[in-house]
């Protein structure tokens, strides 16, 4: 007889909380109402810098007045805090997609696989996936308001939890090569909150900026994925993915900034590399004995 797993009431409550969320999120309504006021945001903002010039020439439609509207909106987009906003839409956008396509299908599974190995795991995938989110969601909501963004104590506690998260998932971790995306995994999780640190401590907003920036690797993952899968480049799911989780990781540390991207994918690949050569030699000890 099938015995039920019965689980804490904070795990079934956030991971009810996480569904819907997931279910309003998916609705086609909340797109178009996002859209609706991304859009109308837009047109009240260039309306405001273009009324001065309508309103002196109501009638006037000419090349002068084509080529001055569309000056205006090139300097509206070049200011510090449209780029802000417009981040903020673009994060918000694939994160939707992600979670569309990708989370309302394997949240249930990660359920039941985790549930197996683990009643406290539950609680940590919802912690380590409410911790990044907010993580993410904290710092370009920052940028709207400052264009400095300079991290905070809120800031370092999460990243931590989420990186011990992320240790404590990938223990459990089945999919792809587990010789090749559990360091991949273990490296990000060890960099970024070194990354962290030294920007709080040192007050460096493009350091904390780099570290944030890599939580989205979680999404180029997928991305990288769906791209190998539809261009019949591999067609083994476990090589497709053992391929996408050290790619995305590259792609989000040039997204933290293409100029000091070097030395960030360099330290990551180094952990990465002597992660693997580590859990090797540690394998092939205990299988000796």
């Amino acid at each position: 007889m099938k015995t039920l797993t019965r689980h804490p009431p904070f795990c079934n409550r956030a991971f009810f909380i996480l569904l819907s969320a997931q279910r309003a999120l998916s609705s086609p309504w909340f797109s178009v109402y996002i859209s609706s006021i991304l859009i109308h945001t837009a047109h009240l903002q260039f309306s405001l810098q273009t009324h001065s010039y309508y309103s002196l020439n109501p009638t006037q439609f000419s090349m002068d007045s084509i080529f001055n509207t569309l000056t205006s909106l090139t300097t509206h987009i070049s200011q510090p805090g449209f780029q802000a906003k417009a981040e903020l839409a673009y994060v918000l956008t694939i994160y939707f997609f992600a979670f569309n396509l990708h989370t309302r299908f394997t949240a249930p599974v990660y359920k039941k696989t985790f549930a197996a190995s683990s009643r406290a795991i539950n609680e940590v995938l919802i912690t380590h996936i409410i911790a990044g989110l907010s993580e993410v969601l904290l710092y370009h909501i920052m940028n709207c308001i400052d264009e400095t963004v300079m991290p905070t104590k809120m800031a370092l506690l999460l990243c931590y939890l989420q990186s011990a998260t992320n240790m404590m998932l990938v223990k459990y971790l089945r999919r792809g090569v587990p010789a090749i995306t559990r360091p991949s995994y273990q490296a990000g999780a060890i960099l970024r909150p070194l990354l962290s640190t030294a920007a709080y401590l040192l007050q460096d907003a493009e350091m904390h900026r780099s570290s944030v920036k890599i939580i989205n690797a979680f999404i180029y993952t997928r991305a990288i994925v769906w791209l190998l899968q539809h261009t019949g480049i591999q067609k083994r799911y476990r090589v497709q993915y053992a391929i996408a989780v050290p790619s995305a990781a590259i792609v989000s540390m040039f997204e933290g900034g293409v100029s000091t991207s070097a030395s960030r994918i360099i330290a990551y690949l180094s952990y990465m590399a002597l992660i693997a050569i580590t859990s090797r030699h540690v394998t092939k000890q205990l299988e000796s004995r």
